[in-house]
């Protein structure tokens, strides 16, 4: 291998070239580049001087006596001499560019861009739980400003109020879910003439009813019977008006919804939503005999304290039933016989029979292996054993 083949080849391992001042040129030999035309990348020392580079010790170069003590890479051919100039000529050249790099990071400003770059890269990988927890606190637990759009300030109230029956983020991040298709109905829809104040909204009684009712009824599929129009909008202005609507009624004095009467609705499909706890005066609940509500019982029935009366039988639900529901202390009635609820009746429950007003329950606890445990006649009043509703046994 000769110096021009070894010139060659260097020039290949070296695709960036720095040119040094005279006094530097001495002490370096750097190889030349077919493409180089003497006007690579250059840095000086006034342009270190322009940075304000700290005059802190970096690289040094290494001195000649630790340059002779390299050891040489071996040689097929040519003098062993001329490649270890080469190789000596290389390491210099990349002690020169280190010491450059070194005093670039080293500069105040560069500090300080990559602090910020490692607090903003930390930030976006953080987990997905902490980021839903400054998405929380930047955003939807803060109110909209006053020259917010309607979209806005609907988004904002749904969430608050959805969230007070145990109802994530998710639902609200687009998609065709029930609470988005509610918040259209406000934005969009026959609710738009609805006043929104974003500092009561969480207490109107009148937007809490009717986020609720519409949330059912896209939950449900519960159609033409509530708040719908002819184009022009709704006109809500007291609850006296929603107690109007096909298939509610009201207390007489205060105007709280106290009765949803919901069974064998044509066309009804879905399930039941947490936000119909919303409707916290509820006294009487009758959703039976609708084949095609499926689903669970919501945990969040048990905000409905004034609950007395609760009729899902007849229907699709499944799962289990939850504890929660032994906080209903003033139920009296509840039949949840031909379901596909199964598992035992909660103790919770059964205490509410022992010790509280509940005077019916019903359910699927009779045969030799009934799809639901309950001890009759202390717990269960009523077991049926035979699924006529559904034809399972």
């Amino acid at each position: 291998m000769d110096k021009e083949n070894i010139a060659q080849d260097q020039s290949l391992r070296q695709p960036l070239l720095i040119h040094f001042s005279e006094e530097e040129s001495s002490d370096v030999k750097s190889v030349p580049s077919e493409t180089s035309d003497g006007n690579d990348i250059k840095m000086d020392e006034e342009d270190i001087e322009q940075d304000q580079v700290p005059d802190e010790p970096l690289l040094p170069r290494p001195s000649e006596e630790e340059v002779s003590d390299e050891t040489s890479l071996p040689s097929e051919a040519g003098n062993g001499n001329d490649e270890a100039n080469t190789i000596t000529n290389g390491m210099d050249s990349i002690t020169e560019v280190m010491t450059h790099v070194m005093h670039i990071i080293n500069h105040p400003s560069a500090k300080k861009m990559l602090t910020a770059l490692t607090i903003f890269v930390g930030s976006f990988f953080a987990t997905e739980g902490a980021r839903d927890e400054w998405k929380r606190n930047n955003s939807s637990s803060k109110p909209p400003s006053p020259t917010s759009t309607r979209l806005e300030r609907v988004t904002f109230c749904a969430s608050h109020i959805s969230a007070s029956v145990g109802v994530g983020d998710e639902p609200f991040n687009g998609g065709d879910s029930p609470q988005v298709k509610a918040i259209d109905w406000f934005v969009a829809g026959p609710g738009r003439p609805i006043p929104i104040n974003v500092n009561t909204c969480p207490n109107d009684e009148i937007f809490t009813n009717l986020y609720s009712l519409q949330i059912l009824k896209f939950s449900a599929n519960i159609i033409n019977i509530w708040g719908e129009d002819d184009g022009g909008g709704v006109e809500i202005s007291s609850m006296s008006q929603i107690c109007h609507w096909n298939r509610i009624a009201c207390d007489e004095h205060d105007n709280h919804i106290t009765r949803l009467h919901l069974s064998d609705l044509d066309g009804m499909k879905g399930t039941i939503p947490a936000e119909i706890a919303l409707l916290s005066q509820l006294v009487h609940l009758e959703m039976y005999d609708n084949p095609g509500l499926v689903g669970n019982l919501p945990p969040a029935f048990s905000k409905l304290t004034n609950l007395e009366y609760l009729y899902v039988h007849h229907t699709s639900i499944g799962g289990t039933i939850p504890s929660s529901l032994g906080a209903l202390v003033n139920l009296e009635e509840l039949f949840m016989e031909d379901t596909k609820l199964k598992g035992s009746i909660p103790d919770e429950i059964c205490s509410l029979r022992k010790n509280g007003t509940l005077k019916l329950l019903h359910a699927d606890c009779k045969g030799e292996k009934p799809v639901m445990m309950c001890t009759f006649p202390s717990c269960c009043t009523n077991c049926y054993g035979h699924n006529s509703f559904t034809g399972e046994e």
